[in-house]
């Protein structure tokens, strides 16, 4: 009967393990994930990012002798007006004080307009929420205020899933040798396919439409995301070899 028992005991730790450990692993890789895009789109993260996408599409169709001619025009719109209206394309209307018309340059106007136009997008209402607006394909939610509290919101949550697995997964191992290989490997397994998804993402992404817009915003997600990742990397490095060492001592 105790045998009978103990491999049943052993069977249970058995699944346990495997289940705490791959859970671990997803949720461990789901945390880094929110955490990255809770950086990025935060407002002094991601406004230089869609600052130079305006700016370039902006300079792209507008010549520098269109600029000061809509610079002058501005200028006299607001001899009488504290605010112009201007309208942008996908954009809708932005509204643009006279004083900072006033105290910029023709060649500054651009930056101005595309300051302004983030603004706008950044702090965008929705009437849906964050789910939902991507079900309904609405993905300017994503790089938005309310996108950032929605991230921000959702770390706590996946950090104590996390560390709850962890826990879990670390005393479903039978002792410390075993402990520090498998929690170390683990921690491999989440980092290394992303940590090598940083360098393939100019392979997998150039075929993408906006591809040149698209990597600035990327390559900013993925800095991010590879700094984390290389922190749990050299983490599961140590604790694997650890446990090896100890492991091998053990057996001499």
């Amino acid at each position: 009967m105790e045998k009978y028992l103990f491999v049943e005991f052993m069977k249970s730790r058995k699944v346990i393990k495997i289940i705490s450990g791959s859970l671990f692993i997803i949720f461990l890789t789901l945390f880094v994930f929110d955490d990255s895009f809770t950086q990025l789109t935060s407002y002094e993260n991601l406004k230089p990012i869609v600052l130079q996408i305006i700016a370039n599409s902006l300079s792209g169709n507008i010549s520098q002798a269109e600029l000061n001619q809509s610079y002058n025009i501005m200028l006299l719109a607001c001899e009488d007006k504290k605010s112009i209206e201007v309208p942008l394309t996908n954009i809708g209307n932005i509204t643009i004080p006279c004083d900072q018309i006033n105290s910029t340059t023709p060649q500054n106007l651009d930056n101005l307009i595309a300051s302004l136009a983030f603004d706008k997008i950044y702090y965008t209402e929705f009437s849906c929420d964050f789910i939902n607006c991507i079900k309904e394909n609405n993905y300017n939610v994503i790089f938005s205020s309310y996108g950032n509290k929605f991230f921000c919101n959702l770390q706590p949550y996946l950090l104590i899933i996390t560390i709850a697995l962890g826990i879990l997964f670390f005393f479903s191992l039978e002792n410390l040798f075993e402990k520090l290989k498998s929690f170390g490997a683990a921690l491999l397994f989440s980092s290394i396919p992303n940590v090598a998804l940083n360098y393939l993402k100019d392979v997998i992404f150039s075929n993408f439409k906006g591809y040149s817009y698209a990597m600035l915003i990327l390559n900013k997600l993925f800095s991010i995301m590879l700094s984390e990742f290389i922190i749990i990397l050299i983490i599961g490095i140590i604790l694997f070899l650890m446990g090896y060492f100890i492991e091998r001592k053990k057996k001499k």
